[in-house]
């Protein structure tokens, strides 16, 4: 699995869309892959994504990091985990930046898997 920190750093550091969605959706695939080193379902994929939505300003780099999310939620959900909606509910639950909010809970809403996830996360969100 590629260091995820290298490709935030590509996504940030990109010069246009192809090249930031390329950085999302190998974020994307690294989260589908990760290991969960903090146990509470997160692999430093899915926190590297939920960063550049909460912390970059940037509306380029948080829209390719909302189809990386959406997409890393969907190859999550469809496995059993939910590290990547995790770390979205809690960009919401901070609700500190409106964008970071709207970013997350569209890619909540699209990543098109709710009915494999579990009934507590369902309710949660």
């Amino acid at each position: 699995v590629p260091d995820p920190a290298v490709i935030l750093d590509e996504l940030m550091a990109a010069s246009d869309d192809a090249e930031r969605l390329g950085a999302a959706y190998r974020l994307a695939e690294a989260a589908a892959l990760g290991a969960d080193p903090r146990g509470d379902g997160a692999c430093a994929a899915d926190v590297a994504l939920a960063r550049a939505l909460r912390d970059v300003a940037a509306e380029p780099v948080r829209r390719a990091a909302k189809f990386g999310a959406a997409a890393a939620c969907y190859s999550q959900l469809l496995c059993g985990r939910s590290g990547m909606a995790q770390e979205l509910l809690r960009i919401l639950a901070d609700s500190s930046d409106p964008g970071a909010c709207a970013c997350a809970a569209r890619a909540l809403f699209e990543c098109g898997a709710w009915c494999r996830a579990p009934p507590a996360l369902r309710l949660q969100a």
